[in-house]
């Protein structure tokens, strides 16, 4: 490649006629390819100037009408030589600054003028290497503005060197702002290129989803200098490939897992369970009849009952259970995190079940078609990885032909004795649920008996006269109907009843004195209306307020104590007591004492078996009195068994006392019989009673 082109056109500007003619002679001795043109003042080479383009302009600085700084806008971008005495070299040291590309020192011999082809053939590869580059980046950000990606790179500082027009765009279009995209402190040290997917939100309120690579921009001396960033809209592939995923694991109409995705989340379930020790359980869920519901109404109707059950069964469940569809009519519920014990995790699950029997046997409504749908479940626990995968949900779908054949529209368990234990519930549960109008409750009474006066009053406990088992204990059926919500009914019952016997004490000089204590469920005292209730329960059996004692838990009073504090005042007012049950196991602090209206303080019972013996029990004891003592409340020490329980609680300061040594809870007429007894006599112990109460 020829270092200059074929033909140089030449702007001389020079006023000295010696020096033009000694220039013209250089150019012609020395064979240059220069067609040469002559201005001999400013006024001249602003014409030439105006109408012809030349490569190379050597313009001497002083001419006879001005300089040659004069022509520097007429110039523009021209390549300009600038041709000046010694003592114009300052001047000439000006013009670079200018925008003159070179300049020469006129000396008296003219040997400047042996430079000057030397010169000009360097301005001129420069210029054209100028060119090139100018070219070859105007070609680099066509492809760059043409590349279908967003291109930039920044500074170590963070400062933005290098973008093309989808860089621009997606600024332009989202928060992606040049301060979003400036490097991180660690990419000072970036070797090797890393990739990340970034999410963003455009003004339209779209979402994005860009995959971005970040690079190093290395120097010439290996040295990371810029950190380079490409970034692609991947949104569309992104999109792509969760309609394949939910193709591949999710029931196209209902939206649920299928069988696939379901066996993915029962094997993490299974190691969830190794790891952690609860059970899981599995629900396999068929729908009776369905095939006539679909021959009948056709499937159209079929469909729209199998989106109902789909959302009906995703209401039934937690945020971490599962529910799939893994054919036809058939789901599967998987519930999981249930108790670490088998009989737990069975109860647990058998309420699951309930729930799920009773929401899918709720009427539909399928176009203008009502319809009533029952399910078949079988349901089967496990328990780390001690059945196989298949053979869990084996078990539950042997357990739901064991449903159907037991007549449909119920719940079976796979293992016998777990269906007994649930047969059994569900009994239990049933016979609850008459008992109240079959007259089945009673209430037995425990007297509380001070040191000083003897019977001052008695607890009122539940007990079930049940046909065929029995008298049974609180233990055997409340946890129970605290589940199914039977506490609230239970409870309003025991308030009536112990009013009502209230109400009947208040005529017989004997029991007049007698207050009553009862226990009230947490459930019970947060429903709405409980103190109309209970000032009803007052006014219908004619008791005096000031008789009636309500027990209550620790926990409750913790609880939401704004609106505890409101119902207890309310009772208050009335003339009710309050005593706080089992005081010592939990957490009460002597400034919610001082705020609830209590009256009495009951020492937990397993406080009292050692009390004698462990100076740590008898030190919360004297405790508790002392707290008692100090905030005017009266205390009561329950599940008092030995005399030398009672001796003791004497010596602490505790009066007040309740248990088998006084005689176990008893039905009424043997508890009446007991009073004026011995037996309810004041105890012929020392002491001083602090308690007159």
């Amino acid at each position: 490649m020829p270092l200059l082109p074929e033909h140089v056109s030449v702007l001389l500007i020079e006023d000295d006629l010696i020096d033009e003619m000694a220039t013209l002679r250089e150019v012609e001795r020395n064979g240059l390819p220069y067609r040469v043109q002559v201005a001999r003042s400013v006024a001249e080479a602003r014409k030439l100037l105006a109408g012809h383009a030349f490569d190379v302009i050597l313009a001497d600085y002083r001419l006879t009408d001005g300089t040659s700084f004069d022509l520097m806008e007429d110039f523009a971008d021209d390549l300009v030589i600038l041709i000046t005495g010694a003592w114009d070299e300052v001047a000439a040291a000006d013009a670079l600054r200018l925008g003159v590309h070179d300049y020469l020192i006129k000396d008296a011999d003219r040997k400047y003028l042996k430079l000057l082809s030397y010169r000009v053939e360097t301005a001129l590869r420069q210029r054209r290497t100028e060119r090139r580059l100018r070219e070859s980046e105007a070609r680099l950000q066509a492809i760059l503005d043409n590349a279908p990606a967003s291109i930039s790179a920044h500074d170590l500082s963070g400062r933005l060197i290098l973008s093309n027009r989808h860089h621009a765009d997606l600024a332009a279009s989202t928060a992606y702002t040049e301060a979003s995209t400036a490097t991180d402190p660690r990419d000072v040290t970036l070797r090797a290129p890393v990739e990340c997917e970034e999410a963003l939100t455009h003004h339209d309120g779209s979402q994005h989803t860009y995959l971005t690579v970040r690079f190093p921009m290395p120097d010439a001396e290996g040295r990371n200098h810029a950190i380079g960033a490409i970034s692609v809209d991947i949104t569309a592939r992104k999109q792509a490939e969760q309609q394949i995923r939910n193709l591949a694991y999710f029931d196209p109409l209902t939206g649920l897992p299928n069988r696939r995705m379901l066996l993915d989340r029962l094997t993490q379930a299974f190691a969830t369970s190794a790891r952690h020790g609860g059970h899981g359980a599995v629900f396999f869920i068929d729908l009776d009849h369905f095939k006539a519901l679909n021959d009948t109404l056709g499937h159209d109707h079929g469909d729209l009952l199998l989106m109902d059950v789909a959302r009906r069964l995703l209401a039934c469940v937690r945020g971490e259970d599962t529910v799939a569809r893994i054919g036809g009519d058939e789901f599967v519920v998987m519930a999981v995190s249930l108790a670490s014990d088998e009989k737990g995790a069975a109860a647990q699950a058998a309420l699951v079940g309930e729930k799920i029997l009773k929401a899918i046997s709720q009427p539909y409504l399928l176009g203008d078609h009502p319809h009533r749908q029952t399910p078949s479940i079988g349901v089967s626990l496990f328990h780390g990885r001690e059945l196989a995968l298949g053979d869990v949900i084996k078990r539950a779908d042997i357990a739901m032909y064991q449903a159907k054949a037991a007549g449909r529209g119920t719940l079976r368990f796979f293992d016998p004795d777990m269906q007994h234990a649930l047969n059994s519930r569900q009994a239990l549960e049933a016979d609850l649920r008459v008992a109240i109008d079959a007259g089945q409750f009673r209430l037995h009474f425990q007297g509380q008996i001070d040191a000083q006066r003897g019977v001052v009053g008695a607890e009122a406990l539940l007990r079930w006269h049940h046909p065929e088992r029995g008298v049974l204990r609180p233990e055997h059926f409340m946890a129970l109907a605290e589940q199914n919500g039977l506490i609230v009914p239970i409870g309003q019952w025991v308030m009536a009843a112990a009013c009502a016997q209230l109400g009947l004490w208040a005529a017989d000089p004997r029991s007049a004195h007698l207050r009553l204590a009862v226990n009230v469920s947490t459930r019970q005292f947060r429903q709405a209306g409980f103190v109309e209730q209970v000032t009803k329960a007052l006014r219908d059996h004619g008791a005096e307020p000031g008789r009636l004692r309500l027990e209550l838990r620790e926990g409750l009073i913790q609880d939401n104590p704004k609106d505890t504090l409101a119902s207890m005042s309310a009772l208050k007012a009335l003339g009710v007591g309050f005593a706080m049950d089992d005081f010592g196991m939990g957490y009460s602090s002597l400034s919610s004492l001082k705020r609830l209206p209590l009256d009495q303080i009951k020492i937990a019972q397993t406080l009292i078996p050692r009390l004698a013996s462990d100076p740590h029990d008898a030190a919360v004891v004297k405790t508790i009195i002392g707290i008692g003592r100090d905030l005017g409340l009266a205390v009561i020490a329950s599940g008092v068994e030995t005399a030398l329980q009672r001796d003791s609680l004497s010596e602490l300061g505790c009066s007040l006392c309740q248990g088998y040594l006084f005689g176990q809870p008893a039905p009424l007429t043997e508890f009446e019989g007991l009073l004026g007894s011995a037996l309810y006599a004041a105890p012929p112990v020392s002491g001083l009673s602090l308690l007159g109460h």
